[in-house]
């Protein structure tokens, strides 16, 4: 695998530039650029909402480092899985292939396309047999591997599978939208909302910095001023909005 030394930007990406797209980039280049030797996976983890699969976007997109992506479901088998990575890697599989087959189709693929892997909702196969392909798919191809799920992702992986422990370079966390990624949700979804610098401050308190519920936020305050026609947002327009957030 190679490994750049300069990290790709957020910018011009399709996502916007928060702290959990930072902290995933971060983590991404830590395993691109480590030595020989070292293992080449990290974990990203958080509660839902705060961003985590718009990060994987962003590792997957071809301006952010092309990462191959596929995202888990509850009832995941590793053939089923394998399945998927097959593909998206572009490798015409076959049904009927064993396992070993599948592996190495996969095994080739990215390391001829020199691609790390991101796996999204890993959380769902977290306690099951399955994952343990990506560990083998790490072990045998030296690629980047990282991991993605919901907050509890670092214990399952620790007390149901113990070879995880020293193949994670990386623990991540997703974090909390601060004041500066609530700019960056605002230019980017909402570019030019008449929106006041106290109701900003109650639309970040009121979503507890989840940015999922900001992005949701923020389209029902464009509804309001389109509506409306408001020529300045308050806080009790961003409450009206919050009601109808989840």
């Amino acid at each position: 695998m190679s490994t750049p030394k300069n990290s790709r930007t957020q910018q011009g990406r399709g996502q916007a530039a928060t702290r959990t797209v930072a902290v995933a980039a971060e983590a991404m280049q830590t395993i691109i650029d480590r030595g020989e030797g070292v293992p080449g996976m990290a974990v990203l983890s958080g509660r839902p909402g705060l961003g985590k699969t718009t990060a994987a976007v962003f590792l997957s997109h071809p301006g952010g480092y092309g990462s191959a992506y596929v995202s888990c479901r509850s009832f995941e088998t590793t053939k089923s899985l394998a399945l998927m990575l097959l593909h998206e890697l572009g490798v015409a599989a076959k049904t009927h292939w064993p396992i070993s087959t599948m592996f190495d189709r996969i095994c080739d693929a990215l390391v001829e396309g020199d691609r790390p892997l991101v796996v999204d909702e890993v959380d769902k196969i977290a306690e099951a047999r399955s994952i343990e392909l990506l560990r083998d798919l790490h072990d045998t191809a030296k690629v980047p591997v990282f991991l993605i799920g919901e907050e509890n992702l670092k214990q399952k992986l620790l007390n149901h599978h113990e070879r995880f422990h020293d193949r994670v370079l990386v623990w991540a966390k997703a974090m909390p939208a601060d004041k500066r990624d609530l700019a960056a949700l605002l230019e980017h979804y909402a570019p030019g909302l008449p929106i006041t610098a106290e109701a900003l401050g109650a639309l970040l308190k009121g979503t507890d910095g989840t940015a999922r519920k900001i992005v949701t936020a923020l389209d029902a305050l464009k509804n309001q001023v389109a509506v409306a026609a408001l020529e300045a947002i308050e806080p009790d327009h961003v409450a009206a909005a919050l009601r109808g957030v989840r």
